[in-house]
């Protein structure tokens, strides 16, 4: 049996995605379901490319992930993402190319598996697993996303904390660095009950308090801010607002960032 959930475009990534989460949620608890296929129409399926460019072809077929689906090797992975026939983990999967078809790709990780004929092939397990509290899926969406670049940041961060976010996900330079104002802005943050967590604006690699300068990682460690490894921004934002949701004190918001 195979029950579509929704379909979305691209562009409509907002809070529809958790009904769409719930609605699968419930569906993929149902033991009368032999599976489930939620098929999202997305520009990487059938006219992935071929508005722009009447005479391309491409095909995509969802089979890999009906594989991965009934395939006992996957199940205790978590969220999976199979396209171009690679099983990505969800955490580590990225749009690498606008328009590649092989644009998905883990940078630093690696797929997990891979499809090949009518088998899902396991390669490699995820070792880091989040866990949330049981219950339905909430998410709080009073999370501010601030993105550091030259005189952006401390701005932004005021902002968010004005605007009554429970919570700012930072995305810094390098290692885990902003400038001195930014820091300022962290501490006003921090002070005022709002959670920061800083993750890196770069492609691979993780953020760590190392510096001390004004706006160092260290500092920013000092003056209450939550570091998070590699995760990359969005993700970091939607895994808050989940924690939010999920009535998660800062407490053990902040041991499950730890985990990552």
């Amino acid at each position: 049996m195979i029950d579509e959930v929704m379909r979305l475009p691209t562009g409509d990534s907002d809070m529809a995605t958790e009904t769409r989460g719930r609605l699968a949620a419930r569906a993929l608890a149902d033991p009368a379901l032999a599976e489930v296929f939620a098929r999202l129409e997305r520009d990487i399926v059938e006219a992935w490319r071929a508005s722009a460019t009447p005479d391309a072809v491409v095909v995509v077929e969802p089979g890999g992930a009906v594989l991965t689906a009934a395939s006992d090797e996957f199940h205790d992975f978590g969220v999976v993402v199979v396209l171009n026939d690679e099983i990505h983990c969800a955490s580590r999967v990225t749009k690498t190319y606008t328009s590649n078809v092989s644009s998905f790709a883990s940078p630093g990780y690696g797929p997990l598996g891979f499809i090949d004929g009518d088998r899902a092939i396991f390669a490699q397990a995820p070792l880091r697993r989040l866990r949330l509290p049981a219950g339905d899926l909430v998410l709080d969406e009073r999370v501010g996303l601030v993105r550091v670049a030259a005189g952006l940041g401390a701005r932004e961060i005021r902002f968010c904390v004005d605007s009554g976010d429970r919570a700012v996900v930072l995305e810094a330079f390098g290692r885990g660095n902003v400038p001195p104002d930014v820091a300022e802005a962290v501490s006003e943050a921090v002070d005022s009950g709002v959670m920061v967590a800083v993750t890196t604006r770069c492609f691979m690699g993780r953020v760590m308090g190392l510096y001390g300068y004004p706006g160092g990682g260290a500092d920013l460690e000092r003056r209450g801010a939550v570091f998070a490894a590699d995760l990359q921004g969005h993700k970091l934002r939607l895994l808050r607002m989940a924690c939010l949701g999920a009535g998660m004190t800062e407490a053990e918001a902040r041991r499950l960032l730890e985990c990552v």
